[in-house]
């Protein structure tokens, strides 16, 4: 008798059915890995990249002078770099945020929403530091303790040593921002990880030194709010998969839904 194409014999290898995904490619972002090591061996090229990064600024407070590489960095100045560090420091404000929600929101609604959550936990965190350490900005600063030294600098926005942000210097709350969505971003990547850490990395990188070439903030400021940024990004990454686990729409996009 012949057999049934659906019987098989116990001794068959089971074939195992792959499930399909968005357009017959491996889905664009990334889930939670179970264990840390496998977070850290996924993402190893960007916080390897931001540990180096944040070395080098750390080892640069504890050696130089607080002035030291604000005024340097003050000193090569050139009309085309300030435009170029004048648009840079646009990626650590809200604009960002809303680019990549429009993104995430194609993609995957959960990570979308904790984009928003991810930028309001570095605005939260770096406005409270802010408050209790109250550290003068370099232009005030440099004002106050070295006024000679003030009237040699080419000075953007002379107001910062005046008004209320006089005072508001640390930490960085653009360099937190920066670190904070663009490593939610490399964090959430699947595909091209390797490439999208790459651009993560320069832009959150440059931001923070724009920070420093517009006067707006020292060495100790930047790397500060780098490296909280980049903790919250990681905290974010988790979490987004932590609350209403069981809502699987969120796990959805635009383009998958539709």
């Amino acid at each position: 008798m012949p057999k049934h194409p659906s019987m098989k014999s116990p001794d068959e290898p089971t074939r195992t059915v792959r499930p399909r995904t968005f357009l017959g490619r491996r889905y664009p972002l990334a889930t939670p890995p179970p264990r840390k090591r496998i977070f850290l061996r996924q993402n190893q090229f960007f916080i390897g990249a931001c540990i180096v990064l944040l070395l080098i600024g750390y080892y640069f407070m504890a050696t130089g002078g607080i002035t030291d590489l604000v005024v340097s960095i003050n000193k090569h100045r050139t009309p085309g770099r300030d435009n170029f560090f004048k648009v840079l420091t646009k990626f650590g404000e809200p604009e960002a945020y809303a680019v990549l929600v429009g993104i995430f929101c194609l993609l995957r609604f959960r990570s979308a929403i904790f984009v928003v959550l991810t930028g309001a936990a570095a605005g939260v965190v770096t406005g409270i530091l802010k408050t209790i350490f109250g550290h003068a900005r370099p232009l005030r600063y440099i004002f106050d303790n070295d006024e000679p030294l003030w009237y040699t600098l080419s000075r953007f926005d002379e107001s910062f040593y005046r008004n209320s942000w006089a005072y508001t210097s640390f930490p960085s709350g653009h360099a937190a921002s920066a670190f904070a969505v663009f490593g939610f971003l490399a964090f959430n990547a699947n595909r091209y990880k390797i490439p999208v850490a790459v651009l993560c990395f320069l832009f959150a990188s440059l931001v923070a030194i724009s920070r420093m070439y517009l006067l707006m903030h020292f060495l100790k400021d930047v790397t500060v709010g780098a490296t909280l940024g980049l903790l919250i990004a990681a905290a974010m990454f988790y979490l987004q998969f932590k609350v209403f686990p069981d809502r699987k729409g969120l796990d959805r996009g635009l383009l998958t839904r539709f």
